[in-house]
């Protein structure tokens, strides 16, 4: 059953986020060209491919009836001691899910997230919020994504990838832009579990990714 949540950003702009459809893929391709450089988009085919895999977790964001963004999620079977994984190609499949996508398993797992328009912080916090929604609901043990730590090439002569990861500002905010928006969203259900190396192509992260993880 679609599940639509409408949540209000302090624009009292009102973000309308439901499931996606096949017949929502032309616009998905809009917002990816957006988001992200070419090279980095998710393709058509990827877009069908996840939809037809797990459409519960194929998420759009809407305002005044306009795509602003979107969220694909899969789930994995997760052992943070030990994940199993390195690269964001591993763990989504190369970005089909059709190989990764595990019912049976116990995290809800972040693809990716694209946002466009005016206000991209809030329809990111919408879609991540929708997510940790579908955690509880799916009755999953945790949610978790591959961060990107876009600040660390300003500092990484300074300082290593695990020590920009875990570094907090006076107020006790994470310096990373990114993580600390996860953070926002989360609260202190979210957990920095590990840093991983080449987890995907990003310059403004030195190709660093961050575990993270949502805990109920």
């Amino acid at each position: 059953m679609e599940r639509q949540l409408n949540m209000t950003t302090a624009k009292t702009e009102v973000i309308q986020v439901r499931q996606a459809t096949l017949e929502d893929i032309d616009e998905m391709l809009r917002v990816e060209a957006v988001a992200w450089p070419e090279g980095s988009r998710a393709t058509r085919e990827m877009f069908a491919a996840r939809i037809e895999t797990f459409p519960e977790g194929q998420l759009c964001a809407f305002v005044d009836g306009q795509m602003v963004g979107h969220v694909a999620l899969e789930i994995i079977q997760l052992d943070l001691d030990h994940p199993g994984f390195s690269t964001w190609t591993e763990v989504t499949g190369d970005g089909f899910i059709r190989q990764s996508h595990d019912p049976c398993g116990n995290t809800l797992y972040g693809v990716n997230l694209s946002s466009s328009g005016s206000n991209v912080g809030s329809v990111g916090v919408s879609l991540v919020r929708a997510a940790l929604d579908l955690t509880v609901r799916c009755g999953l043990r945790r949610a978790g994504l591959g961060s990107r730590m876009p600040g660390y090439f300003r500092l990484a002569s300074k300082m290593t990838a695990d020590e920009y990861a875990f570094a907090v500002h006076k107020n006790g905010k994470p310096i990373d832009p990114e993580i600390a928006l996860m953070k926002q969203v989360g609260g202190d259900g979210f957990r920095i579990v590990q840093v991983l190396p080449n987890y995907f192509p990003c310059e403004e992260s030195l190709n660093y990714g961050v575990l993270l993880v949502w805990e109920k």
